[in-house]
């Protein structure tokens, strides 16, 4: 059973998502500015962030690696950091990095015209295969503030959010 946070944070993701797919389909650059966001990504998700992920790869297995990398290395980053910055948890910075990362590349996508080419199954394999073991190990810890999940919980919550790559194709 989920606990009450990780629906709510679920509900957050599929909310910032399909936003993303709403400006995103009509990208004109990337980091392309509105007044609370770029590519439709809240400023406070770390939407406008000049680090924020970028991608480069051409089909659907090498976005999907470059997304693995970008959480894993951006994740661990929280995971073996401060317990809280300010007001959010590892668990609240974690989900927007997951949030953006998974929106970014979802655009990206979209903007090379291969969305229709990648689907969820693919893309998630592929970026399983650039998670670290110790990567593994803390996922589940940090999936939201209540008691730890194990990694096979976190994969299905991030999965969940990874089916806006297959929404709104057309």
């Amino acid at each position: 059973m989920r606990s009450p946070r990780s629906v709510i944070w679920r509900a957050v993701f599929l909310l910032v998502a399909l936003t993303a797919i709403v400006a995103g389909c009509a990208l004109s650059g990337a980091g392309s500015p509105t007044s609370s966001g770029c590519d439709g990504i809240d400023a406070q998700l770390g939407g406008c962030d000049a680090n924020r992920p970028t991608f480069a790869g051409a089909d659907c297995q090498a976005v999907g690696r470059e997304t693995g990398r970008q959480l894993n290395d951006r994740l661990l980053t929280i995971y073996r950091g401060p317990e809280a910055v300010g007001n959010e948890s590892r668990a609240v910075r974690a989900s927007h990095v997951m949030t953006v990362t998974t929106s970014l590349a979802n655009a990206y996508l979209r903007q090379i015209g291969i969305i229709k080419k990648c689907g969820v199954d693919e893309f998630v394999a592929a970026a399983q295969t650039e998670f670290s073991s110790d990567f593994k190990t803390l996922a589940g810890t940090y999936l939201n503030d209540g008691p730890p999940v194990t990694f096979d919980e976190w994969l299905a919550e991030w999965r969940s959010v990874v089916r806006i790559i297959d929404m709104e194709e057309g």
